[in-house]
């Protein structure tokens, strides 16, 4: 975990007004030798390129909810086996029914967040396509658990009865080390293919350099439609270095008026005020000496 880390509580917006995609990158690394147990105090979570993405939620079920509001920060590494992800999230409503579901696209012709208020909760659009969903449910279970998360997948009518192969393996801590409010970090591990990639697929296969279309729902209350979900993300493995000036974190809910070009306008305009302010104080002056020099020579008279 990381103590400079800023408390931050979600922008309420509809997870539907995707203005774009927000990209997330996986940093390759040979041997990360991460060992899940929720705790990142392995150096392959600081080394160069791994990012830390800040991804807002919002309850888009209930946008007048402005009590239930969660951001969560993600990082990621793969090597030539497994993926590996790093989640934490702020808890702004304690309960012990709170869960985490990961959302990932398997056939999706075009994969969104939208698409659970179109269809009325976890379904696709479209019949044949299929999504991935990883599920963490902390109810009552202690600090520095590890285990397997629920493992399940949903298509255009709803969940699959009975399937779960429970292959993510994580590790989890919880407590208030930032503030007063609760935190969680997740840690993730799931093989980059799975059996159950084949075609009929039921996992997500992670490719490199292939975007993996995803979304993320904090739930407050287990079958509950109080729960906050992110915009549309996609993630791309690579071993491609970005560049030194990349900024990782993307745009939060729509697209707002950019803060640099505000900056800009602001100081412009201070710039003329300054400028005028200058320009009436020399102006004063003048007058000034003109007038005192037109007593002056009505006195000599």
């Amino acid at each position: 975990m990381e103590p400079s880390m800023p408390l931050v509580q979600g922008t309420s917006y509809s997870a539907c007004e995707d203005a774009r995609i927000h990209h997330n990158y996986a940093t390759y690394i040979a041997q990360p030798n991460i060992t899940i147990d929720g705790i990142d105090n392995e150096s392959a979570w600081y080394a160069k390129n791994v990012y830390k993405y800040t991804l807002s939620l919002s309850n888009s079920f209930d946008p007048a909810n402005t009590v239930f509001q969660s951001t969560v920060h993600m990082k990621y590494i793969y090597d030539r086996t497994y993926l590996y992800i790093l989640t934490e999230w702020n808890d702004s409503t304690i309960d012990i029914t709170d869960m985490a579901l990961f959302c990932w696209n398997i056939n999706c012709s075009n994969y969104s967040s939208c698409m659970f208020n179109t269809t009325g909760g976890m379904k696709t659009p479209n019949a044949g396509e299929r999504v991935d969903s990883w599920r963490f449910q902390e109810s009552g279970i202690a600090n520095g658990s590890t285990g397997t998360l629920t493992d399940s997948c949903f298509d255009n009518v709803g969940w699959f009865g009975g399937y779960d192969n429970r292959d993510i393996t994580y590790g989890i801590i919880y407590g208030t080390w930032m503030a007063e409010e609760n935190h969680y970090q997740l840690e993730m591990k799931r093989l980059m293919r799975t059996p159950e990639c084949s075609i009929p697929a039921v996992d997500a296969e992670f490719k490199e350099n292939v975007p993996m279309r995803f979304s993320i729902a904090i739930e407050n209350l287990m079958q509950n439609q109080a729960h906050a979900i992110s915009a549309t993300c996609d993630l791309n493995l690579t071993t491609n270095p970005l560049p030194d000036n990349y900024q990782p974190n993307p745009p939060q809910g729509p697209l707002s008026f950019p803060y640099t070009t505000l900056i800009i306008i602001l100081g412009v305009v201070a710039g003329c005020v300054i400028a005028l302010v200058v320009v009436l104080r020399i102006k004063v002056k003048k007058e000034y000496k003109s007038s005192k020099q037109t007593s002056g020579d009505s006195d000599t008279r």
